[in-house]
């Protein structure tokens, strides 16, 4: 049988040890005791292992005493809604966590904006880094330059310029991860049956798949009146067809982008 290259095997471990870090965080907070089983096999699973695709991982079953695991996946559907609802779905380098204590937290733009601003900030920017290079090595050779010279360019506080480049990526990774050339809401409508097929109806997969479509079909991509006022989240038609107010763009907007890119590109690992 051939064996799959070293990149295949990067890209399907980080997949597994991805799945084993939010099984175990979501384990640890409600069985603290199960700690240390899980760390060990997120470790073991980033040892270099076979293709395995993130549909093929079979998620944790109702069978530990203790866990009402209908419960656990509806708090977590409306803490990925509540989030989603401002901008923000959960990334592939991102706590989960830390994800879901922010969306416990005060249900305003600028409370979230303001915690997630500073989860990409702390730790000399631990989380930005860690997403930028996600981002980067596991796009093709063709969009490697783009996304460096649109980090290289918010490094250096050019953060305007780059968000209309962003946006209009967004279509890119869906159309290539989720295989299909369909446009604006029919490539969203591809993106989400593909999603329900995979991974539905339920489980940690499904819900963070299902709030980023939300996210798009409600702001990034949601229809808009260009002769009304602008909603707080980034359109994609006002960005694109030049209809939006660039001083209304912020760094804040480039850490949202960021993580739907990240995210999107996380289900095609």
């Amino acid at each position: 049988m051939e064996q799959p290259s070293l990149d295949e095997s990067k890209s399907n471990t980080e997949s597994i040890t991805r799945t084993f870090e939010l099984i175990s965080e979501s384990y640890q907070m409600q069985m603290p005791s199960l700690q240390n089983v899980f760390r060990s096999a997120t470790e073991l699973m980033r040892i270099a292992t076979p293709k395995i695709a993130l549909s093929q991982i079979q998620f944790p079953q109702p069978i530990l005493p203790n866990i009402d695991w209908s419960d656990f996946y509806e708090r977590f559907a409306d803490e990925c809604k509540s989030n989603a609802k401002y901008g923000w779905c959960l990334s592939s380098k991102m706590s989960f966590s830390m994800y879901r204590e922010i969306a416990r937290t005060e249900d305003r733009q600028e409370v979230r904006d303001a915690l997630f601003a500073e989860l990409f900030e702390n730790k000399d920017s631990e989380l930005y880094i860690a997403e930028k290079i996600f981002i980067i090595t596991q796009s093709s050779d063709n969009w490697k330059g783009f996304y460096e010279e649109c980090f290289q360019s918010f490094e250096n506080g050019l953060y305007k310029p780059i968000i209309p480049a962003l946006v209009s990526s967004i279509e890119h990774e869906i159309s290539i991860n989720f295989e299909s050339n369909a446009i604006g809401g029919r490539l969203i409508k591809v993106a989400d049956q593909s999603i329900k097929e995979k991974y539905g109806p339920q489980g940690i997969a499904y819900i963070m798949g299902a709030s980023v479509i939300s996210l798009l079909e409600n702001g990034v991509f949601k229809g808009d009146d260009f002769t009304q006022y602008r909603q707080p989240l980034l359109n994609r038609n006002r960005v694109l067809h030049g209809r939006d107010d660039p001083e209304s763009w912020s760094k804040v907007d480039v850490y949202k982008l960021m993580s739907i890119i990240s995210s999107i590109k996380m289900f095609s690992l």
